[in-house]
């Protein structure tokens, strides 16, 4: 298995940071809290961010 480089963990952590940014572009907090699909979205973006980040912390 080879191991993947800090660059590219960075670059998934910016990749996931401007897919929450547009998913959550021009919506009320109350029409995000209230669109399922959308909202699980945006915390599988997080889930992506806190493992790539991980993987950063343990190098």
């Amino acid at each position: 298995m080879s191991k993947r480089s800090q660059l590219l963990y960075c670059q998934d952590i910016l990749e996931s940071g401007a897919a929450i940014s547009s998913y959550v572009q021009g919506i009320t907090c109350d029409a995000f809290i209230q669109d399922r699909m959308r909202y699980s979205a945006v915390i599988r973006e997080f889930e992506i961010i806190g493992e790539a980040v991980g993987k950063l912390c343990r190098r």
